[in-house]
């Protein structure tokens, strides 16, 4: 069975500039000089899906990590 990486060909997740402008000015006014945006997918039981957004000072080795 093929593995679901192997079958990805784009990005899984898209971010236009003004949006990653606020990021980054959100994340150096909670002190993050060079911030990683986190993106989590929770499950949440019969109502679907929530999102978790955080700054983070690096990425972890389990992360997928998308550069400009």
């Amino acid at each position: 069975m093929e593995d679901v990486e192997s079958r990805i060909t784009t990005q899984p997740i898209g971010v236009t500039e003004q949006a990653a402008r606020k990021a980054i000015q959100l994340a150096r006014r909670d002190g993050h000089a060079q911030p990683y945006l986190r993106l989590r997918v929770l499950a949440g039981g019969c109502s679907g899906f929530s999102y978790k957004l955080s700054f983070e000072d690096g990425a972890a080795n389990d992360d997928h990590v998308i550069d400009p």
